[in-house]
């Protein structure tokens, strides 16, 4: 896309550059109160560029500390040069005082035509690679490594903070890179979402209550709904604990195959029908959240509710399991060749750091309910 003839914005605003999914928003959101409270950007606006896909939990829980938002749809945007241009156009026209890339695994068809287009004095990123993106139908879209982009991707940028490149714990991550950034100014502790004020939930919620997030957005990454189903029944059988299903409007499918199977069982499905602050209420209430991994184990984690993930190993290390220093009541389980393997856990996040095809289903319910009571009656 060119942009040689769209002019430059005369602004000092401050970008921040994030075009990620829930799970990494979540793990990042709570350094953009430090980006605030620093005593050089005060005063100035902040701006944040992300992907759409958290666009409503976002405006919610961070409007009071970032000025604007400018949204991107990845989809429209790599496949379209129409939106891609608008988008682009959008942010050059603004006029930038600095730009603050906070990916390690930065794009070079996304994040850094951003940092580019935003053409700031001043932009930080880290020194990771700047990818390209594929796309697969079984994966969305994946990203390689480019040597020669890399060393062409630095020109955009007049600060790239070294970074340690083993798998590290994404919060982790981002906490030494806004150190680096910002010096002094304190920095969150741990992912932490405090629930918005809100009325009761219509029709009003379990007094104690397990709540399912059987989505993941892949196949590959969602325990199966019988397991699901299974573990409904014994949680009600054993401990008369009810469900409550959450998710996406996408993931009602496989709670409705969740309630047939589980038939007897109390289950509130409530898929597609609460707002993210009230998914949020929701999840801080829970006596045990129990999801895929994906975006709503991370948040069920901020909120400090107990929380079981179930993961066949992807992204070992970088987004699961959580260092019990951030959130000792938050678990995982994991297919056996990760659970029972005899190795170390810095040589299966290189095996499973990038991706896992191990099988979910194998986790069997009753690893699941040992683990849940363990997390329930500490």
């Amino acid at each position: 896309v060119r942009l040689a003839f769209v002019r430059r914005g005369e602004g000092n605003a401050v970008l921040i550059v994030k075009p990620d999914g829930m799970g990494d928003y979540v793990l990042f959101r709570n350094f953009l109160r430090s980006l605030r409270e620093h005593p050089s950007l005060r005063g100035r606006q902040l701006v944040l560029c992300g992907n759409i896909s958290v666009r409503e939990f976002a405006e919610a829980f961070d409007g009071d500390v970032v000025d604007r938002f400018i949204w991107i749809d990845l989809n429209a945007f790599h496949s379209s040069s129409r939106a891609r241009f608008k988008t682009l156009k959008e942010i050059k026209e603004t006029g930038w005082g600095m730009t603050i890339c906070s990916l390690y695994g930065r794009a070079f068809f996304m994040s850094e035509s951003v940092v580019r287009a935003a053409d700031a004095p001043e932009s930080v990123g880290m020194e990771g690679a700047p990818n390209i993106l594929w796309w697969s139908r079984f994966l969305g879209w994946v990203e390689y490594d480019s040597p020669l982009l890399r060393k062409y991707a630095a020109r955009y940028y007049t600060r790239l903070i070294p970074q340690n490149h083993r798998i590290e714990f994404e919060f982790l991550r981002m906490r030494a890179f806004f150190r680096e950034v910002l010096g002094d100014v304190p920095l969150p502790a741990r992912p932490h979402i405090e629930p918005l004020p809100l009325s009761p939930l219509p029709p009003p919620l379990p007094d104690a209550f397990v709540l399912f997030m059987p989505g993941a957005g892949a196949p590959f990454r969602e325990w199966p709904p019988e397991h699901f189903a299974a573990l409904a029944r014994k949680l009600w059988e054993e401990r008369r604990l009810p469900v409550v299903i959450a998710g996406l409007k996408a993931d009602s499918p496989k709670a409705a195959r969740i309630a047939v199977l589980a038939e007897g069982v109390p289950i509130d499905d409530r898929t597609g029908r609460l707002s993210f602050p009230e998914l949020v209420a929701a999840l801080s209430r829970a006596a045990l959240v129990v999801a895929n991994d994906s975006g709503g184990v991370h948040l069920a984690a901020a909120t400090g509710c107990p929380t079981l993930g179930i993961s066949n190993g992807n992204h070992l290390g970088r987004f699961h399991p959580y260092p019990s220093a951030l959130a000792p009541s938050v678990r995982f389980l994991y297919p056996k060749a990760i659970s029972e393997a005899q190795c170390s856990f810095e040589e299966l996040t290189v095996r499973y750091g990038q991706y896992s095809a191990l099988p979910l289903a194998e986790i069997s319910p009753q690893r699941a309910f040992e683990e849940a009571i363990t997390l329930l009656f500490p």
